[in-house]
């Protein structure tokens, strides 16, 4: 068997040993498309590479892949995504007032729930006077508030919501604000009814009505219905604000919270 011509590899004298000792094997590499190949599983230089190449193509050296174009995508929100609206906080003063009233109508209804568990008479009619000073107190507050309200004619409008939610929300804070009105008078008017004078901070308050026990006992019937009928308004105004807050997300209750808030 003849050997194959001579293949240069730029004088490796690796590759002409390798020749001598498997000629068939080496004739065929010198083909360019599958002796490439082979060459390359064994490690063997490629003739068309200079001794300074690197004759292994995965060597070559990489470029990181030009991220501007993505970048300036990424930078860019989903065209689904929406913004809140922003949330504009009711004036202070109003939310002061607000937090006020809540407080003294907390302790109001403390007051006379404890003195119905407690004995003596002492500290029962301590109760008693604490429940008609805090109760007095909304009625004050109250004043303020509406004098307020008028004086600033309009208010930040809240976020958007459905007309029926609209006439359910106004229809509970009219109801809200006469029975903050009532029932303090006929907490007062029933004092004045059992013969008792009222006092607010020292300063004696003048008579409702005169001591009559029959109107008294009907005063407080009146009493205690209208202080039922506001928690109930109470209790629905919490839920739908709760609603507001943790359902819809609509952010009508940071209306109301100390600070600014902003959505």
């Amino acid at each position: 068997m003849h050997d194959a011509p001579a293949v240069r590899f730029h004088g490796d004298a690796t590759f002409r040993r390798h020749r001598r000792t498997y000629p068939c094997t080496f004739t065929w590499l010198s083909w360019p498309a599958w002796g490439a190949q082979a060459r390359r599983r064994i490690a063997l230089p490629d003739p068309t590479t200079t001794s300074e190449e690197d004759p292994n193509p995965m060597n070559a050296p990489r470029h990181a892949p030009d991220m501007s174009a993505s970048n300036g995508a990424d930078a860019l929100p989903p065209p689904s995504v929406t913004t809140a609206p922003r949330v504009v906080p009711l004036p202070r003063s109003m939310r002061v007032l607000h937090w006020l009233t809540v407080l003294c109508l907390v302790m109001a209804a403390s007051l006379i729930l404890l003195r119905a568990e407690l004995e003596g008479r002492a500290l029962r009619q301590w109760l008693l006077e604490g429940h008609r000073h805090f109760g007095l107190m909304v009625l004050l507050l109250f004043v303020l508030r509406i004098s307020l309200r008028l004086r600033l004619r309009a208010v930040p409008p809240g976020p958007p919501s459905p007309l029926i939610m609209r006439l359910a929300a106004g229809g509970t804070h009219v109801a809200m604000y006469a029975l903050m009105l009532a029932l303090p008078l006929i907490g007062w008017s029933l004092s004045n009814a059992y013969g008792k004078t009222v006092y607010l901070f020292g300063i004696t308050l003048p008579n409702l009505v005169a001591a009559d026990e029959d109107l008294a006992d009907t005063l407080g019937t009146w009493h205690l219905n209208a202080a039922w009928a506001l928690l109930a308004l109470v209790t629905v105004h919490i839920v739908a604000a709760l609603v507001h807050h943790l359902v819809l997300r609509d952010g009508l209750l940071h209306r109301v919270l100390p600070g600014k808030h902003h959505r």
